[in-house]
């Protein structure tokens, strides 16, 4: 009996007070709206909530305020939103609303109470009033100092970080300069926040350089970025390890990209300093291609460990990316395969084949290259150049050069040129005036100096030049004086490639663009190229003898379908006479190109797909008129994206002799073309073009080419050899200078 009355006794509290089932169901329907982020349909129902515990709950029940503090983090959140857009006036009206909750349910010295507090300083902030923003998080930082209990937390840190900050945007800058003192002191005392080190010294060094304290800014800058530098290392495995090449994408971009390619090469430029050069160097030897040597790698990972069965889903995972492409090229109403699954189900896949490639190796960690093992490839005689460029405080774009040579103590960063220098010159005299050599080459003539062989990286502008035929003040071009090598990345030179033994080839040339598929007759968009079918004729015989096994197709018969099927077929060189293409994004969008149309193609795919080659038939794709007549799955435009699905590995030379396909969208990560789906394939070499080519004068140069390559040339001997045959014939650049070898020996 006694033990019942105590339990009745434990609970008379609920039973007298009572409890509202609706004001319960309320709260519940309220919250799972607020936890799917759909805060403004939640407040209304919290409210309800709200004022039926108040009518029905004792003030001492701990449910009493329950819906009142879930109306404070949906006011928070929305307070957010409206000052996201700028919407201040209600920011401010709902904010000021969990300022008095928090008041109320917790007092003036509680850190919750604090915290809105700071989260109302923001806001102030936005409408630039900086004393209001300043006294509010003033306020809130005493009280978070007095709560002993808590310590040093991230909202205190963040406290500080807004008061500097608003400091410095006013010209207070010896303010913020204590201010973040005071944070860097808590930082190295607490093991949380050392991530936290690496901004505070460069905002340091921001305020430093504001008040004429240049030293003491260097000596931030450099410190900052150096730790920020080892601590992103660890950060990019731990955030790249298991995402699929989608996430990846998005993460480089958001993370990683700026920081690697633009800010390290920036603060290198502004403060000499081997320790930085050398940084950056590594930076940009990983950030060149960091996304496509990602794929590879994993790729490399995978089929290494010989295992058949992993193997075999890593073939099916690529199977079923090409046929997501030929269902997206197909119309709703005729697909047998719903779209949307297969999306899944390869997303599926690519997760569970990342993550047991990861089990195998670290592919982040073999992809980081430091300079020092470049330098060791390198011999006397021969200099490295990674080219890089950032926008300075004007958003001008500024080019440099990360320079190394045998015996340097670190790479040194060298001054070219800046955009507004670029801008006088008219780009039609390139190649016939000594303006962008003197720009890009005469900065480096120190260095030029006892140099044989330049072995480059390009960045920006120059992936759309030749910048390695620019001529000097006595019209003489730079690859005449040293050995030009254009580079994807400098890491080329520390990598070992394993040489294909099959002598197989392949070659494209005199392709019907017009054909009896769609019974009629079109116009024809891309016009037949004579040039290309003597071109392509001769290049197999000389092929041929050489002892290579040649497939040769042109006429109706070199179709997109034929391309298709050298995939896996463990080809050295392909050789391809046509029209190459290049368009910007909404172009083809507003065109209506069926290969462009997929809305779930990721940024780069999508990039991929301005970029290709066209094959047999292509002008019944091109013609808008006749696309209906067009057959599935093989339309005659080969995009560069089609390509990257392929397996071309062991390809040791692709030559592109077509017309700008070496064009593409220019970014951090390289030009995304045709240059990066074969890359992505598995192909070494790349000879391809930068700008419309003459079909003659394109003729002359791939005769030439593989004469010499057949001969016993190595690939640049031959190549350069060609070059100087068909100038010799015709001295006008246009004739030669388009034509650029990109990973070449």
């Amino acid at each position: 009996m006694k033990h019942i009355l105590l339990i009745l006794f434990l609970l008379l509290p609920v039973m007298t007070f009572g409890q509202s089932k609706e004001a319960d169901s309320l709260y519940n329907e309220g919250m799972k709206l607020y936890n799917a982020q759909q805060a403004h349909l939640a407040v209304p129902i919290l409210q309800k909530a709200d004022s039926l515990e108040k009518a029905q709950l004792d003030p001492k029940s701990p449910n009493y305020y329950r819906s009142e503090i879930g109306l404070a983090k949906c006011w928070k959140d929305l307070a957010n939103y409206y000052a996201g857009i700028n919407d201040t006036t209600e920011a401010l009206r709902l904010q000021n609303l969990v300022v008095e909750i928090c008041k109320k349910m917790y007092g003036e010295k509680h850190s919750l109470y604090a915290e809105s507090l700071t989260n109302l300083a923001d806001i102030y902030a936005k409408t630039n009033n900086y004393t209001e923003a300043i006294r509010l998080a003033t306020n809130g930082l005493e009280i978070m100092q007095k709560d002993t209990i808590r310590g040093f937390t991230r909202m205190l840190l963040s406290t500080y970080r807004r008061l500097d900050l608003w400091n410095s945007d006013i010209g207070n800058y010896n303010e913020a300069i204590r201010l973040l003192n005071i944070s860097l002191e808590y930082t190295k005392k607490n093991e949380w926040a050392s991530p936290y080190i690496s901004p505070i010294l460069l905002s340091l060094a921001y305020n430093y350089r504001a008040i004429g304290q240049y030293d003491k800014a260097k000596e931030m800058t450099i410190r900052g970025y150096s730790l920020m530098y080892s601590q992103y290392a660890p950060f990019l495995s731990s955030t790249m390890a298991f995402r699929t090449n989608k996430e990846r994408t998005s993460y480089w971009k958001q993370w990683f990209s700026e920081f690697y390619s633009e800010e390290l090469t920036e603060s290198a430029y502004r403060y000499t300093d081997s320790s930085l050069n050398s940084i950056v160097f590594n930076s940009l030897v990983l950030s060149k291609g960091f996304l496509l040597n990602s794929e590879l790698e994993i790729e490399r990972i995978i089929r290494q460990k010989g295992d058949s069965v992993l193997i075999a889903r890593y073939n099916k995972f690529k199977q079923d990316l090409v046929l997501l492409d030929v269902l997206n090229n197909i119309p709703l109403e005729k697909r047998t395969m719903d779209a949307d699954s297969l999306v899944k189900a390869i997303d599926d896949e690519e997760h569970q084949l990342v993550e047991m490639s990861n089990e195998l190796g670290n592919y982040v960690q073999n992809l980081a290259i430091d300079w020092k093992e470049i330098q060791k490839n390198l011999r006397e005689g021969d200099l490295a150049i990674e080219f890089a460029n950032f926008k300075d405080t004007t958003e001008k774009q500024i080019y440099v050069a990360l320079v190394l040579k045998k015996g340097m103590n670190s790479p040194e960063i060298v001054k070219l040129f800046s955009e507004t220098e670029l801008n006088q010159i008219s780009s039609v005299g390139y190649y016939k005036s000594p303006k962008l050599y003197n720009l890009v080459w005469k900065p480096l003539e120190k260095y030029l100096t006892g140099v044989k062989n330049v072995y480059f990286s390009p960045c920006g502008m120059f992936h759309t030049v030749g910048i390695e035929y620019l001529p000097d003040e006595n019209r003489k071009i730079f690859a005449e004086k040293f050995g030009a090598y254009r580079l994807s990345s400098t890491r080329e030179l520390a990598l070992e490639r394993k040489q294909n033994p099959n002598k197989k080839a392949a070659t494209y040339g005199g392709i019907k663009y017009d054909s009896d598929k769609g019974g009629g007759n079109v116009r024809g968009v891309a016009t037949y190229l004579k040039g290309t079918k003597i071109e392509s004729e001769t290049v197999a015989k000389l092929l041929q003898s050489a002892d290579f096994s040649v497939i040769a197709l042109s006429d109706t018969s070199a179709t997109e379908e034929s391309f298709k099927n050298l995939s896996g077929s463990g080809l050295k060189i392909l050789h391809i006479g046509t029209h190459g293409f290049y368009y910007a994004a909404e172009n083809l969008e507003n065109a209506g190109f069926s290969f462009f149309s997929d809305k779930q193609q990721s940024e780069e795919d999508k990039a991929l797909s301005c970029s290709g080659l066209l094959f047999a038939g292509a002008n019944f794709a091109l013609d808008t008129e006749n696309r209906s007549a067009l057959p599935e799955g093989d339309d005659g435009i080969l995009t560069a994206k089609e390509i990257s699905r392929l397996d071309f590995k062991g390809l040791d030379l692709v030559v592109l002799s077509a017309c700008q396909t070496g064009l593409g969208e220019v970014t951090g990560e390289g030009v995304f073309g045709l240059q990066r789906g074969f890359k992505k394939a598995g192909a070494q070499t790349i000879i391809m073009s930068l700008w419309e080519v003459d079909d003659y004068a394109t003729r002359l140069l791939m005769t030439e080419f593989f004469k010499g390559l057949t001969a016993g040339k190595t690939k640049r001997e031959a190549f350069l050899s060609a070059l100087n045959y068909v100038k010799a014939k015709n001295s006008d650049p246009k004739y030669w200078a388009a034509f650029v070898m990109v990973d070449g020996e």
